[in-house]
């Protein structure tokens, strides 16, 4: 699909407006659906009476304002209705508490809960993922009912580099019939080989960074401000150097990278060994200090922005290589002009 790299001020607030559609939606609506038990405690499916009622509302929540964002902005980025699905949870999420409200209410239990509540943040991480795949498809659906950027190149603002390295995640899913995901024939996806190899990289790069950045912060106290702000660019990071190793086509992959830092980081969480110089109710694995819904919404807010961000300067950079091509043969050709005369 060929997108426009650069927006001008309408076309900006446009887009701002879908976020702030997002953002009315989940603070309004969806905090009635998702708020905790404890007025003070975490937006969290471990903090409520019926999570599985509560994660098919944020499914049918998602699916809503996804199509929504999509309909007001989607023809200026692909999945920006993903993007706002995001950024609206992640803004949900500040309004309660964070990860030391859930340490602090199962400290008296054992000493060793932070295992399982680590176990059970891994499988919450895996609810909330659900909740981005069904936004994806959701935005698709909406970009095919409504049509989106042309699939052509035979515009005079499409570049066949724009065409290529712009993709709907769902039209990137190896197997997908084209009828389903809408790709036109001659539509290039991403080599799955490639794509996973972007998912690893994205996700151990993210995990040292995490690892770097985290380092020193066990004894204090957790704030949303600073869980969200490292995962955000640790994997910012970790898609900038894996797009520079193996560059894909869609956000599929680099999202992907996202569900599997924060599987490998609960999972690590739950196994490693407890630090007893720690009091109960402080995290012994600093990814307990970030919400799983933090973690999938922002680390997918934070994949999304940076694919955007290295497709437009691809196709830039090739817009400009082009342009020196033409200008040296408009040179070439004056030069053998003269050169006949």
């Amino acid at each position: 699909m060929v997108y426009q790299q650069t927006l001008n001020v309408w076309e900006k607030a446009v887009t701002w407006g879908a976020y702030a559609l997002a953002g009315a939606v989940f603070l309004t609506i969806g905090w009635i659906a998702m708020q905790p038990l404890d007025p003070q405690g975490a937006v969290s499916l471990l903090a409520c009476r019926n999570p599985l009622g509560v994660l098919i509302e944020a499914v049918a929540l998602a699916a809503v304002t996804g199509a929504l964002a999509t309909a007001v902005a989607g023809r200026y980025r692909p999945d920006i209705g993903t993007f706002a699905v995001a950024v609206g949870l992640a803004a949900l999420s500040l309004r309660g508490g964070t990860t030391a409200t859930l340490l602090v209410e199962n400290a008296d239990r054992s000493g060793s809960f932070q295992r399982g509540l680590a176990l059970k943040m891994f499988l919450e991480s895996a609810g909330w993922f659900l909740v981005m795949v069904v936004s994806f498809f959701a935005s698709s659906l909406v970009v095919r009912w409504l049509g989106g950027p042309s699939d052509s190149s035979s515009g005079s603002d499409a570049t066949p580099t724009a065409r290529d390295d712009w993709l709907l995640c769902v039209q990137d899913i190896p197997g997908v019939p084209p009828g389903f995901s809408g790709l036109q024939d001659g539509g290039i996806q991403t080599q799955p080989s490639a794509g996973l190899l972007h998912a690893l990289i994205t996700a151990g790069v993210a995990w040292v960074a995490i690892a770097l950045i985290f380092a020193g912060l066990s004894s204090r106290s957790i704030v949303h401000g600073q869980a969200c702000s490292l995962v955000a660019i640790a994997v910012w990071i970790g898609t900038f150097t894996a797009h520079r190793f193996a560059p894909v086509r869609s956000v599929l992959w680099p999202v992907l990278g996202v569900m599997l830092l924060a599987a490998v980081g609960y999972l690590w969480s739950g196994i490693r060994p407890m630090a007893s110089s720690l009091p109960l109710h402080f995290p012994h694995s600093n990814f307990l200090r970030v919400l799983p819904l933090q973690f999938i919404t922002v680390g997918t807010a934070a994949a999304i922005a940076t694919f955007w961000g290295l497709c437009a300067r691809v196709v830039s950079d090739s817009e400009d290589v082009s342009r020196s091509a033409r200008g040296r043969t408009v040179a070439e050709k004056r030069r053998g002009h003269r050169t006949r005369r």
